[in-house]
């Protein structure tokens, strides 16, 4: 389950192991609590973590910016892809990818914005509509050996108590 409001997010995981996971960022601080225990988050730059949690995103992308710019038309995870080079105001290094034919976004790979720098590649597919913008139903995460897929079944726009 997945709750979001501008600069504020929940999000809780029901692993296959039965274990639950629960994170969340209420505009300050980031903090999880896991099987292991309740922690909060120091090792991720506040603007990453307020990037992630912008419902504006789109409209807010050249905040989270030092560069932002086309590279090119390239192959992107076997799709033809509009290619956006950019660094973070945190200096990381993170680029875009969309679909030549579609438009859509069809993933990132980026360094991760914790302490590590591991390299991500994010892949966004099967898109739907739910009543409003079009929504990647299937978002695979990976870095180096570990891969993470989420799939969504449904969404719902209806407001939620703040």
């Amino acid at each position: 389950m997945y709750y979001a409001a501008l600069f504020k997010t929940l999000f809780r995981v029901k692993k296959a192991d039965g274990n639950e996971i629960v994170s969340g960022f209420d505009g300050n601080t980031s903090w999880s609590v896991t099987p292991q225990g309740a922690s909060i988050d120091t090792g991720t730059p506040l603007g990453a973590v307020r990037r992630d949690a912008d419902l504006q995103y789109p409209l807010h992308q050249p905040d989270y910016f030092k560069s932002l710019e086309l590279a090119g038309i390239t192959d992107f995870e076997g799709r033809r892809c509009y290619w956006l080079h950019g660094t973070t105001k945190w200096g990381k290094d993170n680029n875009q990818f969309y679909d030549v034919e579609t438009g859509l976004l069809a993933g990132y790979r980026f360094q991760a914005d914790d302490s590590s720098g591991t390299m991500v590649t994010a892949l966004f597919r099967d898109y739907r509509d739910f009543g409003g913008p079009l929504v990647a139903t299937k978002h695979v995460f990976r870095a180096g050996e570990n891969r993470q897929t989420l799939t969504f079944k449904s969404i719902s726009y209806d407001p939620t108590a703040a």
